[in-house]
């Protein structure tokens, strides 16, 4: 996993391959919202959405560019640049 941490100006602290912990990882869907998928491929079945500025989401865990997410009590898999890590920025 590729790491970007910067300060609100934009300036980078780190930005290095490496791991971090995911249940202190929230994310949120962007726009209308972010489509969980069964399996992390575009093909796999839909199972749910996951709204933009939901605040809620947790990082469960990632394979390539696709996370896995929890929200609420539904859990998938979100396609590569379908989520926000920053609710308080442009992402919604």
């Amino acid at each position: 996993m590729r790491l970007a941490i910067r300060w609100r100006t934009g300036t980078h602290l780190f930005q290095r391959r490496g791991m971090a912990l995911g249940p202190l990882l929230g994310v949120d869907g962007v726009g209308g919202g972010t489509k969980l998928y069964q399996q992390p491929r575009p093909r796999s079945r839909v199972i749910g959405n996951l709204p933009g500025g939901s605040d809620g989401a947790i990082v469960r865990g990632c394979q390539g560019k696709w996370m896995y997410v929890e929200y609420k009590k539904l859990r998938g898999w979100a396609a590569p640049g379908t989520l926000c890590s920053n609710s308080l920025t442009t992402c919604v």
